[in-house]
């Protein structure tokens, strides 16, 4: 009963294995070594357990290393000269076994303590307390690949069974624990000799530690399967993967390289945009400072036209002073309109262009005879234009303010004719006068209305400003966020998936040419297929 225990154990783990799809060939050879250990790992008998499957009639010729070779399931015969082997199969599969003294290519060293201190199994029998199995593998079997000396890639399964009458607590690296009630199941994984390989793992792949809580210390039996079936064959296509994402970030790298020297190009744009909208804005500062000025001028006209209309007296060296500054009034009440066109032109010319690409009757200059045309045309047509959003406001505060000085150019003009005409004609002072003091009202209102505008204006420009100031620091720090990303994000990912990673897939590539090349350990017949498994086995103690 004991012994169908644990070969029922055994076909178990054997069952869970991995095995490699062999091609249909004349025979395949499937191997088992099943290696007896004692409870420290040595190898105390080791047998191996053959299979070849046959499809045809013939006789079958194998090559093996075994001795005391035995057919375990069947009368066929064969004759053997040396490792080569001649089957009578007569059509039918050969099971045999036989001995070998080979050393193992992975060997297992297993300490135990008890309490936190290493003891033997001889001082733990029946103790009580926590255990630690620490269970060392050791890959012996290395190949030459592509100039490099590496491990044949054996994945190693260990498995016990530990009842739950007299165990708790029980925990295992590397793997998991299950109960089915009456038993603890503790499976753990290795894959000695693999952290050579790859540059860098947080999980040590050679050994594995069974941890656990007992009332009475018994050693189970402890079996280990290992095979070097690394990758199963539907994994293949990983690495065509990978290479593409080696590609692809490559490509990643590149784009944002370029989006990089974009920010920096946006960044200087944004900063020469604050410093001329700076100037931009001290020359409406210095007009609103001129309007104000300009209004104390107005108020003062007008209250001399005022007492001119009351002081006949005083007619004629009033008019004649007032005469001798006329053209000058009329120069500057021009040149202050001319300003206003041109630093209307200065600021909307990039605008008026694109506007004019996209209507040719759209003008590329404003003047005094279409500006009330071309800003109508403007906020009639083009205001849901993105370009022209962000200046709807300033081109309304614009037509307000030329507008203004329109009104206030035409009021000069009426009013040093009239004062011309005076000069002229003097019997018509009276009616002079009054045309005078009517035009110097208008020119009052005017003055306010462009006050009230340049003042407006103000207030919106400094917004504005406010504004490409917060726009030219925020891009500032962005970029410098770009470029932090790139240099401790991007390239350091980069630089570790184009070294370390990219090495360690050629690796893999390598050891999964290894692990198919390995399908014997007592021996294959050239051109046969073949695969091959250990089960290592510690017997358990109780007594």
């Amino acid at each position: 009963m004991k012994h169908t225990k644990k070969m029922g154990a055994v076909c178990i783990i054997s069952a869970l294995m991995m095995s490699n799809v062999l091609p249909v060939s004349a025979y395949e050879k499937e191997e088992t070594i099943y290696a007896k250990l004692d409870a420290e790992g040595n190898e105390i008998t080791t047998i191996a357990s053959e299979h070849l499957k046959s499809d045809q009639e013939k006789k079958i010729e194998d090559k093996s290393s075994l001795t005391d070779i035995f057919n375990v399931n069947g009368e066929e015969t064969f004759t053997q000269k040396g490792e080569s082997l001649v089957w009578d199969n007569k059509g039918k599969d050969i099971y045999y076994q036989g001995k070998t003294n080979q050393q193992l290519p992975i060997s297992m060293h297993i300490t135990y303590q008890l309490n936190g201190k290493e003891k033997t199994i001889d001082q733990m029998m029946h103790q009580k307390g926590k255990v630690d199995i620490r269970i060392r593998y050791e890959n012996h079997e290395t190949k030459t690949i592509n100039g490099t000396q590496m491990p044949v890639p054996f994945v190693v399964t260990a498995i016990t069974m530990l009842p739950t009458s007299k165990n708790s607590a029980v925990n295992v690296t590397n793997g998991k624990v299950i109960s089915n009630g009456s038993n603890y199941i503790a499976a753990a994984i290795a894959a000695p000799g693999l952290d050579q390989v790859f540059s860098s793992t947080d999980i040590n792949l050679n050994e594995i530690t069974i941890s656990y809580e007992t009332d009475s210390f018994e050693l189970y039996s402890i079996y280990a399967v290992a095979t070097p079936s690394l990758l199963a064959e539907g994994d293949l296509n990983i690495f065509d993967q990978m290479d593409d994402g080696f590609s692809m970030m490559d490509v990643f790298v590149s784009s944002y390289d370029q989006i990089k020297k974009g920010g920096a190009a946006l960044r200087e744009g944004t900063n020469e945009l604050n410093g001329k909208y700076q100037l931009f804005h001290n020359g409406i500062s210095q007009m609103d400072t001129k309007s104000q000025d300009l209004m104390q001028g107005v108020n003062t006209l007008n209250d001399g036209t005022q007492t001119l209309s009351t002081n006949l007296d005083q007619l004629d060296r009033g008019i004649q002073d007032v005469n001798a500054n006329s053209e000058a009034l009329r120069l500057g009440a021009t040149q202050i309109l001319n300003t206003s066109i041109q630093s209307c032109n200065g600021q909307l010319s990039p605008l008026l262009a694109q506007l004019h690409q996209i209507d040719a009757h759209v003008p590329m200059e404003i003047t005094v005879d279409n500006y009330q045309q071309v800003f109508g045309t403007i906020l009639n047509d083009y205001a849901a234009m993105p370009q022209v959003a962000p200046f709807v406001d300033q081109i309304k505060q614009a037509q307000a303010t030329i507008d203004s000085l329109h009104q206030y150019e035409q009021g000069v003009m009426r009013y040093t004719d009239g004062v011309k005409q005076i000069s002229e004609n003097s019997n018509k002072l009276s009616h002079g006068a009054k045309e005078l003091s009517k035009g110097s009202e208008e020119l009052k209102q005017g003055c306010l209305k462009l006050l009230a505008g340049t003042k407006e204006l103000t207030i919106q420009s400094s917004r504005i400003q406010g504004a490409t100031a917060q726009l030219s620091q925020g891009w500032e720090e962005l970029y410098e966020g770009m470029v932090a990303f790139d240099q401790e994000g991007i390239q350091k990912l980069h630089h570790l998936i184009q070294g370390s990673l990219k090495t360690d897939m050629e690796h893999m590539k390598d050891l999964k040419t290894i692990s198919e090349d390995y399908q014997t350990f007592t021996g294959l017949k050239e051109g046969v297929k073949g695969s091959t498994k250990f089960i290592m086995i510690v017997e358990s103690r109780k007594q």
